[in-house]
């Protein structure tokens, strides 16, 4: 059987429930965003490029999981992939991932772990060599294993997948690193996929890839639609030419974080072309005959790549997945929209 996990953020906090505003602000200078500032239309001032329907939420309050959780199982998703970068960098973004971890199992969802490869390395400076950043890797490996493979932890041929998102080019650990990594962690089975197939190194460290946005063009970036085919279908011939062993496709709704002004670094825009996008990556996806589909993402609010219900779209992301899920799975479609209103609602009633 097909699954889909969608790729949920779980870094939001709220001033009224952990006491500070996180990731719904912005301190970036070319786009300022602060959530304890009121606009015109009674909403506040957060660095999003729509609001969520929910009103803003903490990742940490069981109420928001529980409302995520019904909305995904709701449209037929599987289970969700988890970004972490271990107990070390941030705590609070650690405990908030451990309250998602209980509800797994009461909505039959499974999860992947994307774990960030720079918890072993990052901030520059922070171990004393090479060999103590890798120990430091191993070490919040092994937490993570000790928290999460068990039976809501999802594996292939009874080895559990954990994504690994590489971040800093300039310290990332080489292939011959990656090697002394997997081969201290063996006893865990686990099957490492990378989003980068381009570098010729790596190939036979991974045991697998999954594609992310894809690029932007250089000279505006931007990604238009023939882009996002282009990408596509060149992504796809390297997995051909490598000789992939595995992969997992993702559908992606649109992107856009010029409300973080791209961490810094400017502007990165891939347009929704009103579901068009989305359809495309579905179409693609659903055709690839693979056997996990990632919906980047569930709610990343400040990359403009949510599916979550908002005021800019309402339910209609939702309603196109449930739709793609049911051709997938060769199930009925049946509209779902009054469900969801109950959800959201139910979740600000609680609030």
């Amino acid at each position: 059987m097909r699954k889909v996990f969608a790729h949920l953020c779980t870094w939001f906090s709220t001033k009224d429930y952990s006491g500070v505003w996180e990731m719904w602000n912005s301190d970036y200078d070319n786009s300022p965003h602060n959530p304890e500032t009121i606009q015109f239309d009674g909403r506040r001032d957060i660095a999003a490029n729509a609001y969520p329907l929910s009103g803003l939420y903490d990742s940490a309050d069981y109420h928001a999981i529980r409302m995520q959780f019904s909305l995904m199982r709701e449209c037929g998703i599987d289970g969700v992939i988890v970004d972490y970068d271990g107990y070390r960098l941030n705590r609070n973004r650690y405990e908030k991932f451990l309250k998602i971890l209980p509800l797994l199992k009461e909505y039959g969802l499974k999860l992947v772990v994307c774990l960030e490869e720079w918890c072993g390395y990052y901030p520059t400076g922070t171990f004393k060599n090479r060999e103590d950043e890798i120990t430091a890797f191993c070490n919040e490996f092994q937490h993570l294993a000790e928290l999460c493979f068990n039976d809501n932890y999802y594996t292939e041929e009874d080895r559990p997948v954990v994504f690994i998102f590489r971040k800093c080019p300039d310290q990332w650990y080489s292939a011959d690193e990656w090697e002394i990594v997997k081969n201290r962690l063996s006893s865990y089975r686990s099957k490492f996929y990378f989003n980068d197939c381009y570098d010729n190194t790596m190939v036979t460290v991974a045991d697998g890839y999954y594609f992310w946005v894809g690029g932007f063009d250089s000279s505006n970036n931007s990604n238009t639609l023939d882009y996002c085919k282009k990408e596509l279908q060149t992504y796809n011939k390297r997995l051909k030419e490598i000789n992939a062993k595995a992969y997992v496709p993702s559908v992606v709704p649109g992107f856009d974080d010029s409300k973080v002004w791209g961490w810094g670094d400017g502007a990165r825009i891939a347009p929704r072309y009103e579901g068009k996008r989305y359809e495309l990556m579905w179409n693609q996806a659903i055709e690839s005959g693979e056997k996990l589909i990632q919906i980047v993402t569930w709610n990343d609010w400040n990359e403009g790549s949510y599916v979550e219900p908002c005021t800019a779209y309402g339910y209609e992301y939702l309603n196109m997945t449930k739709q793609f899920i049911c051709m997938l799975k060769n199930t009925k479609y049946s509209d779902s929209e009054l469900v969801f209103r109950k959800i959201i609602e139910s979740f600000k009633n609680k609030k």
